[in-house]
């Protein structure tokens, strides 16, 4: 039978914790139209969404994935645990860092081409508001683990104590500092939530994410977008066409090097067939 309290014991703190997660960029918004213009507003609301796309990778990899590692966690197969929930984050860091990374040079770029000119003054708001959710998601599975196991409450805690403080710094920073103002707040209050998750997951799972191989695979993103950057000055970046076509030949270079170097392995092949796997269960095939 199913036991309610416990269902909602777990169900509302989802229920609020997702209503606070929407929370923090209107939060910013409000604030910026009491202090300041309604212009900034409308750069603001621009900007937010561009930076929140690294949300995209993690939440697609961990609705796939998030369930295998329940169903070891449950089984008490830690050595399967530790290494799939390492891959997991591994694959969410090596997907995600390239569209951050793209973010970070081409800022300007970015906000010129999707809105026009007059929004490129935001391009500041939107480096520093990119580098907050990119750390933030890149904890989000260790969010969705704790979530799985139950640990709802103290993720919704963690959640509403940094949304207090964004309110709090919002109303001393914007007045002063506008659009970064209010980037600046909502990345600190970020960058506790991000730090509240990873140590009540690293003390439920005892697995540190982060290894050499994330400084190595910075590296290789670094010296790629370096390339297209140097590129972007011969070939203008400031169309559609031409900004679509730095992305491609930065991801190809990217990605090129993470094979040359060696960061996929044996396990990365065994992610791809999990997902190949769950895709084709979700289509409605079995697989034999």
């Amino acid at each position: 039978s199913i036991n309610f309290a416990e269902v909602l014991d777990y169900s509302w703190p989802l229920m609020f914790n997702t209503l606070l997660g929407l929370a923090t960029v209107s939060i910013d918004s409000f604030f910026i139209g009491y202090f300041r213009t309604v212009s900034e507003v409308g750069i603001y609301n621009a900007v937010a969404p561009i930076a929140r796309l690294t949300y995209i990778i993690p939440f697609s990899l961990s609705a796939l994935l998030v369930p295998i590692l329940v169903g070891l966690y449950a089984k008490k197969d830690d050595k399967s645990f530790y290494s799939v929930y390492n891959i997991l984050n591994g694959w969410v860091f090596k997907f995600n860092l390239p569209l951050f990374i793209f973010i970070l040079f081409f800022p300007k770029e970015l906000l010129f081409v999707l809105f026009g000119e007059d929004y490129v003054t935001g391009y500041i708001g939107l480096i520093i508001l990119a580098s907050g959710f990119f750390i933030m998601y890149s904890f989000y599975v260790s969010r969705e683990v704790l979530l799985a196991l139950k640990k709802s409450r103290s993720v919704f805690y963690y959640s509403l104590l940094g949304v207090v403080l964004n309110i709090i710094l919002a109303y001393l920073l914007v007045p002063a500092y506008g659009i970064v103002g209010a980037a600046v707040s909502s990345v600190i209050c970020l960058l506790l939530i991000s730090m509240l998750i990873f140590i009540s997951s690293y003390k439920l799972t005892k697995t540190f994410i982060i290894g050499k191989k994330y400084f190595r695979i910075t590296l290789i993103a670094l010296v790629s977008i370096i390339f297209v950057k140097l590129l972007s000055y011969v070939y203008n970046g400031y169309s559609f066409i031409s900004l679509f076509i730095l992305w491609i030949v930065f991801f190809g270079i990217y990605g090129i090097l993470l094979f040359i170097f060696k960061v996929f392995n044996e396990d990365d092949k065994m992610i791809i067939r999990d997902l190949f796997n769950s895709f084709k269960q979700k289509l409605g095939f079995e697989h034999n």
